[in-house]
């Protein structure tokens, strides 16, 4: 389907896709210690199958879906609907509208982005209120944005196509003068 929509829309490519499995992801949860009473977006969620998982398994008290593809969002939409899940929504747009408010850990796999990109990614959730965490898989947001996050951690995290770092950061919190 993607490689589809990137053929009709060569302007505006959404590039390769891929999803953190299950087991995966509640590995990275189990070493970062994430509770499962939090706020999570998972931007670029694909169609959704990690926030559902969030909801129906680890129980996560909300779960944005945050993607750009819209039949992917369809698809969680309907899924969703048929699962009687309100405390999963899902947004179809790209990363720049992800929420400000209510979020307490955000999840980022598989970006491919170009440099400038991923700063510019990075200056978003740097609006993000002090101490939102931020899990981020294969580069750091410090790396990018300099002073605006903390890392608390950084794990070797097997995947099925391999073994990356994954970074547990969270935005500083600035004292307004």
């Amino acid at each position: 389907m993607l490689r589809i929509f990137d053929e009709q829309h060569p302007q505006t490519p959404l590039g390769p896709y891929g999803e953190t499995s299950f087991r995966v992801f509640d590995s990275i949860l189990r070493e970062f210690s994430i509770p499962d009473t939090i706020s999570i977006a998972d931007l670029g969620c694909g169609r959704g199958r990690l926030c559902f998982w969030l909801t129906l398994v680890r129980k996560q008290a909300t779960v944005i879906g945050l993607e750009k593809f819209p039949e992917f969002v369809h698809r969680a939409v309907r899924v969703q609907k048929w699962l009687r899940l309100p405390q999963v929504r899902f947004i179809q747009n790209d990363w720049e509208a992800l929420p400000l408010k209510g979020i307490d850990l955000v999840y980022l796999y598989g970006f491919t982005k170009e440099e400038h990109e991923l700063r510019r990614l990075a200056q978003r959730l740097a609006s993000l209120p002090g101490g939102t965490k931020i899990i981020s898989v294969g580069f750091s947001l410090e790396d990018l944005l300099p002073g605006t996050f903390n890392l608390e951690q950084k794990r070797e995290i097997s995947f099925i196509w391999g073994t990356t770092e994954v970074f547990l950061q969270s935005v500083r919190a600035f004292l307004v003068q």
